[in-house]
């Protein structure tokens, strides 16, 4: 089912903040439609942004502050939206009070559940659903906790930068109000699979008609596939994105699974580590999505979409389609999105979790 979003009429500065880069997007509501005037993607050397903490707080401020002058960007209020495996997400069933006692509720129970120093966390909630038990009115609740320091450095950074942090926002939460805008209401009515291929991480995202049910992340990030790369061919990691555009997946899974195939040579080992890396993407990919089907015998996968780096991979869809036998294509979805910008259509999969924050409800 489509959700009813109530959009707030905002004039936002996105920040999607990756390992490898910096996704910039800019836009606000004109009517029902979301306009969107930039979309921007800075590349940042490796060790600046770890596992969602920024290490090197000086080149992450020349970066952007350089970056949103040569594109002369005014905005100043910013969301910020992120991922790392430091993020604690649960789901949660608590009594429905008051808005404003309902964190508070929510921070107790989070208190006698779960092993963490609850004061050394920032909690983010979201109510996915209500119901009635035993006569009791309830919630089920998303529930986001990220380490105070990384949000603290974060929001302390962007003010020295000369910005004002108004929101944060996890990345399963911002592809949720992007689909919900762009998808129509028969797709949403299935169950699909997000996938997006970063640099670090494989993020899986999973709705049931309409309604978000859970979310993995898997280290086996592309980086691995880059490592390769330009290990074989002796290149940089500008030009290995390059190759990862011109390098078929399916024809080097297809080539080590004939009869005949033996990785002698150098070209063999490549073939032979690509594959194998894909493979056990492959094989992670599928515990994730068993552990959603066997909970019914009625659950099953009706499509899955790709976005993220991966989405420019060459044959990423024909590799995963022919993986599960399950429809899969790239998220090129527009809806109530208008794009005034001069990024062309197919660069829309690397900038859904940037545009989706933008999205205030």
């Amino acid at each position: 089912m489509k959700k009813k979003i109530q959009k707030v009429k905002t004039n936002l500065l996105s920040l999607d903040i990756g390992s490898d880069s910096i996704k910039i997007a800019t836009g606000q509501f004109n009517g029902d439609k979301l306009k969107i005037n930039n979309l921007i993607k800075v590349p940042v050397n490796s060790g600046i942004i770890e596992n969602g903490r920024i290490v090197d707080e000086s080149a992450f401020k020349s970066i952007l502050q350089s970056t949103l002058r040569e594109a002369k960007i005014k905005q100043k209020e910013v969301v910020v939206t992120c991922e790392c495996q430091d993020i604690i997400k649960r789901e949660l069933s608590v009594q429905k009070v008051d808005d404003a006692d309902q964190m508070e509720l929510i921070t107790y129970e989070v208190g006698q559940y779960l092993p963490i120093d609850i004061d050394a966390y920032v909690l983010q909630y979201k109510i996915l659903n209500e119901f009635e038990e035993n006569d009791v009115q309830k919630v089920r609740v998303l529930l986001g906790a990220m380490p105070k320091e990384i949000v603290k450095s974060i929001f302390d950074l962007l003010i020295d930068c000369g910005l004002t942090p108004k929101y944060l926002d996890m990345h399963s939460n911002s592809l949720d109000k992007f689909i919900n805008l762009v998808f129509d209401s028969m797709t949403l009515s299935k169950t699909l699979a997000f996938i997006d291929f970063g640099h670090d991480l494989i993020d899986i995202t999973l709705f049931e008609k309409g309604e978000y049910k859970f979310n993995r992340l898997l280290k086996l990030g592309l980086s691995e596939f880059d490592r390769i790369l330009q290990e074989h061919y002796g290149i940089d990691a500008v030009e290995a994105e390059q190759r990862k555009k011109k390098t078929s997946i399916t024809a080097l899974v297809g080539a080590v699974e004939k009869e005949d195939f033996i990785a002698t040579d150098d070209k063999g080992v490549l073939i032979s580590e690509t594959a194998g890396y894909f493979n056990e993407c492959g094989n992670e990919i599928e515990k994730v999505f068993k552990y959603y089907t066997s909970r019914s015998g009625d659950n099953r996968i009706d499509n899955i979409y790709v976005y993220g780096g991966g989405a420019s991979a060459k044959d990423m869809i024909n590799f995963l389609r022919d993986r599960f036998e399950t429809p899969t294509e790239i998220i090129s979805h527009l809806g109530m999105i208008e794009v005034n910008t001069k990024n062309a259509v197919s660069e829309l999969p690397i900038f859904i979790n940037a545009v989706g924050a933008l999205i205030r409800k």
